[in-house]
């Protein structure tokens, strides 16, 4: 999954994160999440922005399109924001 939509995504800029979409032939979507060492240089800051990223995922997930690879890249200043923001940022993208 992931190779692929690296590949041949579309991609959607923010300065605090990267959204890639790649329309795919099964009747659901899929999610992926990239937090790199240099958003956040400890794996529990990492797993906790992840941990956020799905939770707000869930929370939109009967307003977001299926049939579409997501995959979500955090950028540098991620780490500082807080959830709201976060969830904020996601349907910001998805729109």
């Amino acid at each position: 999954m992931f190779s692929t939509v690296f590949r041949t995504g579309k991609r959607i800029h923010t300065p605090e994160m990267t959204l890639i979409i790649v329309k795919t032939k099964e009747p659901i979507s899929r999610f992926g999440f990239v937090i790199s060492k240099k958003t956040a240089k400890r794996a529990v800051d990492r797993n906790r922005i992840k941990r956020i990223l799905r939770e707000s995922i869930h929370h939109l997930l009967p307003t977001i399109p299926t049939g579409l690879d997501y995959m979500f890249i955090a950028k540098q200043n991620f780490a500082e924001k807080h959830t709201a923001d976060i969830e904020q940022e996601i349907k910001n993208l998805l729109k």
